[in-house]
């Protein structure tokens, strides 16, 4: 059983005043041989389609090897779901957490990017914050910005919306240690749509199917046509994260 409301909503007030961020010192992997020498010949042919198709170039002097992994997997989902015809930006990704994916966001639509976070101030043990994981990577992606708020606080206009694992059912927010006022799926997927310029394109990913579900219900009470793209495997998925499933509107003009 989660823990109660109120003590998710003292612990929010809490990170919410002790914003400070130590510096961020992050252990980049410094290039992909590492991660390459481990991959099965499905991996390894899907890297070379993805890396002669787009520019990942920098990536192993800003990510991890985790993250290294995580970024080609979330660049192999967004390039399958985008198709060839890519979305215009400027581009918004909401629920950014740390925004460890910015790298493969910003090699799959290039331009500016905004990222918004609900929990921006969670807090490592190492003593840094999401925030400050995220405006270190803004740092060196120039025309991304990092914004600890909410979804409502962005008012667009958008080219392309991406949401990776929207709360639908309450039980991922209260996991994540939120209080309840912030599970109001209906009014933020309204203005997610709202910040779309006509024609803009909306993405989200859901964690299940059960949840996927959930995000048909939506789209049909607020009247967007969501295609469904269904399951989205990929070679380079870790446990759980096949379970996923995807959704693409497109704002009508």
């Amino acid at each position: 059983m989660g823990r109660s409301n109120l003590s998710r909503e003292l612990e929010f007030t809490l990170k919410h005043w002790l914003r400070w961020s130590a510096s961020v010192r992050k252990r980049a992997v410094g290039s992909f041989d590492s991660l390459t020498k481990q991959f099965s010949q499905a991996q390894d042919e899907r890297y070379q389609v993805l890396a002669s198709s787009y520019e990942l170039g920098t990536w192993p002097e800003l990510c991890s090897a985790r993250e290294l992994r995580g970024n080609l997997h979330m660049l192999d989902l967004l390039d399958r779901a985008l198709g060839t015809e890519r979305p215009r930006g400027p581009s918004l990704d909401v629920g950014s957490l740390n925004w460890w994916y910015l790298p493969a966001q910003a090699a799959a639509v290039p331009g500016p990017w905004d990222g918004v976070e609900i929990d921006a101030h969670q807090r490592y043990a190492s003593l840094t914050t999401r925030r400050g994981h995220a405006e270190w990577l803004c740092r060196h992606h120039q025309e991304a910005r990092y914004h600890a708020g909410c979804l409502t606080d962005m008012s667009g206009p958008y080219g392309f919306v991406c949401w990776f694992l929207p709360y639908v059912v309450p039980s991922p927010l209260v996991s994540a240690g939120l209080p309840d006022r912030f599970f109001e799926p209906e009014r933020l997927l309204g203005h997610a749509w709202s910040v779309l310029e006509p024609g803009g394109r909306l993405l989200i990913v859901n964690q299940s199917a059960r949840e996927s579900e959930a995000q048909a219900e939506l789209f049909d009470h607020l009247d967007i046509d969501g295609h469904d793209l269904g399951p989205t495997p990929s070679v380079f998925a870790t446990e759980g994260d096949d379970e996923r499933h995807s959704w693409l509107a497109t704002k009508p003009v």
